[in-house]
């Protein structure tokens, strides 16, 4: 009988700490992207993995990057964070700093090592794309200088950050990556160029940016 109440004594126990455990795991990711550094510091001193994921596949760096914490990102990375642990959809926090416009965050993350022009699983881009996506040429710029790799396809089509920029209209992206040596003539799979993919959209501007540069079709 002894044996068996202390059986269930450890159950007990065993439970509490499990379920404490995951208490402090949840309040790490909510803390993560809240950018409560002082509740992430004290998850990280109660000894919370700060790689592990959330139900929801997401780790707590990437949710800081989503979110703009940078003291967060720069706790997480002096606590040992892999700067390029990608998430359920394979992105990385610099992939969601860049689709965000998160100068110091980029930085920061490139500073720390990040994989520049690693593809996601979701749409095959890297950082430098969802920036060009987006119409962010502060984040291109800083891609840029770097060192990502300008004329990169995604995975999916071919699409380059140039294409992108050039049919979401954003004249900024363009001219940035135009004066980086982005190739004005280079297509992706389905025969779009970033001058056909400017004209469909009727971004007249931009189609005439293209053909100063060199742009032929």
């Amino acid at each position: 009988m002894k044996t068996i109440f202390t059986s269930l004594i450890a159950l007990v126990l065993f439970s509490t700490t499990v379920c404490a455990a995951t208490q402090q795991e949840a309040s790490f990711f909510e803390a993560s992207a809240d950018g409560n550094a002082a509740e992430v510091q004290a998850a990280i001193a109660a000894g919370v993995d700060v790689n592990k994921m959330d139900e929801e596949g997401n780790t707590g760096l990437n949710l800081a990057a989503y979110e703009g914490q940078t003291e967060v990102i720069q706790l997480l990375l002096q606590a040992g964070a892999d700067v390029n642990k990608t998430d359920v959809h394979g992105a990385t926090a610099l992939m969601y700093a860049a689709s965000e416009g998160y100068g110091d965050i980029v930085d920061l993350l490139v500073k720390a090592g990040a994989d520049l022009d690693y593809k996601d699983t979701f749409h095959g881009w890297n950082a430098m794309m969802y920036a060009a996506f987006e119409g962010y040429s502060n984040i291109v710029e800083q891609l840029v200088n770097a060192g990502s790799d300008v004329n990169l396809g995604c995975a999916q089509a071919g699409w380059t950050s140039l294409m992108f920029a050039s049919f979401r209209g954003h004249e900024d992206v363009v001219d940035s990556l135009i004066e980086s040596g982005a190739d004005v003539n280079q297509g992706n799979q389905l025969g779009f160029t970033p001058i056909t993919s400017a004209e469909n959209e009727g971004h007249k501007k931009i189609v005439k940016m293209l053909k100063q540069a060199g742009a032929t079709s």
